[in-house]
This record gives structure tokens, C-alpha cells and sequence, in this order.
């Protein structure tokens, strides 16, 4: 398969997505913060098909740009209201496809081997699947909350976020020291998810995992 039809594919595949978040808030009637998950974690796991679609990092960003100028424009005029209709001022939506395309580039630059993705694949997940579920976690089951660091944020939040995201990469990733480093990366991006507001964990989770597969490497 051309590097043309899997962006084209791929982008067929993002636009149903963005279809159905909008059928679930119109005709189901969910709020548009679970809209919006649903958005965010079905569309980094469709990211993950990147490295089997494109062989090179050109395209990812091809893709990646393009969604970025739909997402800031439903932004501006105030469409796709599953994503964009939330109370919170946040700039995630953006950010995420920057997030996606920084994780493909940076995977690149540090493997020698191009079929070599257990960096991307582990910093992707992290991004798709922990940063949901400390929300859906934390929203139901606070514990505790923290009031001068992590407006809004729980201590039941983070410990979701921290054991999503151990489990993801000791799945993923294959180091001596494996769990030392797993527990690193889980530590290091659960401060960074409670520090960062407005959006902003979308792109310092996956910065934050590289940080540390750079001094690994």
C-alpha cells in the first residue's frame, strides 16, 4: 500500500471517528467530556497505525497538519462541538496531533532500526489511554484532592494514571531493568500530568517519556 492511499485511508478513518464523537452528543445525549475522550482515545490508538502505514516521518506530519488546521478551525467557527464543547479553557485538541507527529520524529532520531517503534507505541498509548483514564478515575473516585499544584486533580487520578501507564510500558518496552524503568517513565508522567493545565499534558506526557528513552539510549 502507497504512502498516499494510508494517509488517505487513515484520514477517512479519523473523520469517522470525529462522526461518530458527534453522533454520540447529539442522538445519545453523552456529555461532551466523554465525546471528547472517546475522540482522544480512539484516535491514538488509530495513531498507531502509523508505522505500519507510512515509512516516513513526512507523511505522519502530512496527516497530523492536516488534522491540526481542522481541529483549530472547529475551534474558531465552533463545529465539532464532541470536542470542542467543553466548559475548561484547554488547547489539547491541538495539541494532540503535534504530540502524535513529536513521538514519530523523535522514535526516528533515536532508533537505528526503522522497524524498531516500542517508543512511539509506548509514549502514544500513554498519551491515548492514561490521560483518560486518571480523568475518568480521578472524576469518580478522587480520594484526594490537590488544591495548589493540580487544580481539579486527585491523588485517585494519579494513581490511575500511574498504573495505566507502568502496565503500558512494561508491555511495550524491552530494557534491562525493565521495571526500574518502567517506574521512572510512570513516575515522571504522572508529576508532569498533574502539573500541566489547559491542554498542555497532551504534548509533555509523550516529551516527558522521551526525556527518558534519550538517556537510555
Amino acid at each position: 500500500m502507497s504512502n498516499l492511499t494510508a494517509y488517505l485511508l487513515l484520514s477517512v478513518g479519523f473523520l469517522i471517528l470525529f462522526f461518530i464523537g458527534e453522533l454520540l452528543l447529539k442522538f445519545f445525549k453523552v456529555s461532551s467530556e466523554i465525546s471528547r475522550k472517546f475522540a482522544h482515545i480512539t484516535s491514538g490508538l488509530l495513531a498507531c497505525a502509523f508505522p505500519f502505514a507510512f515509512d516516513s516521518h513526512w507523511w505522519v506530519m502530512a496527516i497530523c497538519a492536516s488534522f491540526l488546521a481542522l481541529l483549530y478551525l472547529s475551534a474558531k467557527f465552533n463545529f465539532l462541538k464532541s470536542i470542542n464543547s467543553v466548559e475548561r479553557k484547554t488547547y489539547g485538541s491541538v495539541l494532540y496531533p503535534i504530540a502524535i507527529y513529536i513521538c514519530f520524529f523523535l522514535n526516528q532520531l533515536l532508533t537505528n532500526d526503522s522497524g524498531q517503534f516500542q517508543f512511539y507505541f509506548t509514549s502514544v498509548l500513554i498519551l491515548a489511554l492514561s490521560d483518560p483514564l486518571a480523568a475518568i478515575i480521578g472524576g469518580n473516585y478522587p480520594i484526594f484532592r490537590f488544591k495548589k499544584i493540580a487544580t481539579g486533580k486527585s491523588l485517585g487520578g494519579a494513581l490511575a494514571f500511574f498504573i495505566s501507564t507502568f502496565i503500558i510500558s512494561f508491555s511495550f518496552l524491552n530494557f534491562d531493568n525493565k521495571i526500574l524503568i518502567c517506574f521512572a517513565i510512570s513516575l515522571l508522567s504522572t508529576l508532569v500530568e498533574l502539573i500541566c493545565s489547559k491542554g498542555f499534558d497532551n504534548l509533555f506526557i509523550p516529551l516527558s517519556c522521551y526525556l527518558i528513552f534519550f538517556f537510555l539510549k
